[in-house]
């Protein structure tokens, strides 16, 4: 997904007509993300006239960027998709972005805010890179966290590209041990004193860090 795309999802699933925010957004949010399985295949896109379903890894080598102005448009899409080697692929796996309070009463459910299509070649690195992008628009858009609250937490499952992306978006920082905070968490032996960008914490479903 590229920043304008991310923008208008934040403002259409969070703005005026979206989720209410939260009573008390100091609470803060918390980013989940996971993979979902997808039917390969293509669709079009009327309202942007475009070709929908196609991996993100490999969607800027496709003819005429998924736009679709002629029936050659969509014939030199299909050769790309079917070539040996095939050019791009179709979206076998799509991950999801959803944002929850971390707690409250009202209005405590998760919102998807990003499906991105996946053909599993992706490593850490490169999911980061988007991830953090979607961190950082959320955070100075106008329907962010100054109307939502801050995202403190980012948690997934133990999936390879997803650990690796934690590990790099959630070691970034030394808490100051003269802060509040720090003067708590450095009386515990052992405590892990890294956090991301403005106090991004990073966890895991406990399920998949017993399986480890």
């Amino acid at each position: 997904p590229d920043n304008p795309e991310i923008s208008r999802n934040i403002s259409s699933i969070l703005g005026e007509n979206g989720r209410p925010a939260p009573s008390n957004h100091l609470v803060g949010q918390t980013l989940m993300i996971d993979g979902v399985a997808l039917e390969e295949a293509c669709w079009y896109d009327h309202q942007n006239g475009c070709i929908l379903g196609v991996c993100r890894e490999h969607s800027s080598k496709a003819p005429n960027g998924l736009h679709v102005d002629s029936f050659q448009d969509i014939a030199n899409l299909s050769k790309a998709l079917s070539g040996n080697p095939a050019v791009c692929h179709h979206g076998k796996d799509g991950t999801v972005l959803a944002l929850a309070p971390t707690t409250g009463h009202n209005n405590y459910y998760p919102s998807p805010l990003i499906l991105s299509p996946s053909c599993k070649s992706e490593v850490g690195d490169e999911l980061s890179n988007w991830v953090a992008r979607f961190l950082e628009i959320y955070r100075t858009h106008p329907d962010g966290e100054r109307k939502h609250g801050p995202i403190f937490t980012l948690a997934t499952d133990c999936e390879s590209s997803f650990w690796s992306m934690r590990y790099k978006l959630g070691i970034l920082k030394v808490i100051n041990p003269n802060s509040e905070v720090g003067k708590c968490l450095y009386s515990l032996p052992g405590f892990n004193h890294f956090t991301g960008r403005h106090g991004l914490v990073t966890t895991s479903d406990p399920k998949h860090i017993i399986k480890r």
